[in-house]
């Protein structure tokens, strides 16, 4: 197993020995600029909806809760909870 391991970490494709050096086409770089700025803004507007169904979870748990202190054991088994989302 260790022999067929070492051939592979040997590779020409492994190591970048096949990669081309010839300047990308602009087209190509273009497309995977593109590519790559929908892919973080799919990323920031799913983080963004995320963050307000937590904060709207924050504030109807703070309705909810009014000016009641929790003890520290409530708490912790909040933070496990919210985790968990």
């Amino acid at each position: 197993m260790s022999l067929i391991l070492e051939q592979l970490l040997k590779h020409p494709w492994v190591i970048g020995d096949c990669a081309k050096h010839d300047i990308m086409d602009a087209e190509v770089v273009s497309r995977l600029q593109s590519f790559n700025a929908r892919k973080k803004f799919r990323a920031a507007a799913i983080a963004s909806v995320w963050s307000s169904k937590m904060l709207l979870r924050t504030k109807k748990l703070r309705n909810l809760l009014g000016s009641h202190d929790l003890m520290p054991e409530e708490l912790e088994n909040l933070r496990i909870h919210f985790k968990r989302m």
